[in-house]
């Protein structure tokens, strides 16, 4: 049935911590209310369960009513960020094209300036990174990454600089 080792320990450390979320409670119970353990107990289960789903969903609701009231100061300081580090603009580069597309290529192309490409693999990095963590985080990220590029590439083209042609190397080391 468990295949992986992975998965033998996922399920093994669901079990330990759903035994010790019932224990706890059963102590609770016999502590609190001696007559009604089982329904005691059962409640408090439910309780220990659910309340950090409570403050999970506060949680993401902040952070989405925060990224929109700091969303213009976050793609301002993005675009300030990408400035210092000297990224280009890449032919065929469009404003709707997802950010780690882009990163991926600045990444990649070592005829970029060091300040490029090390900025681009941490970003890439770090868009790799934060969907494992929290999917509220991951589309906030996107979101200003994406518009920050966009911006970006706007007053580049505004400013006239000239795309820089990405070439895919003939051996990847």
């Amino acid at each position: 049935m468990l295949k992986t080792k992975m998965a033998r320990t996922t399920w093994s450390n669901i079990a330990i911590c759903s035994l010790l979320d019932v224990a706890l409670a059963y102590v609770i119970a016999r502590v609190v209310s001696p007559d009604e353990v089982f329904v005691t107990t059962a409640i408090l289960v439910v309780v220990i369960w659910l309340v950090p789903l409570v403050f999970i969903i506060k949680g993401n609701i902040y952070k989405t009513v925060l990224y929109h009231l700091n969303k213009s100061s976050v793609r301002t300081a993005l675009v300030q960020e990408f400035r210092e580090a000297k990224l280009p603009l890449l032919s065929g580069t469009d404003f709707n094209d997802p950010s780690d597309l882009y990163f991926n290529e600045v990444a990649a192309d070592k005829t970029l300036p060091a300040s490029a490409t090390l900025y681009a693999c941490m970003f890439v990095g770090q868009l790799s990174i934060i969907p494992k963590y929290s999917f509220v985080d991951a589309v906030v990220v996107s979101a200003n990454t994406d518009a920050a590029l966009a911006t970006y590439f706007d007053e580049m083209r505004r400013d006239g600089v000239k795309p820089h042609k990405f070439e895919l190397p003939d051996q990847i080391v």
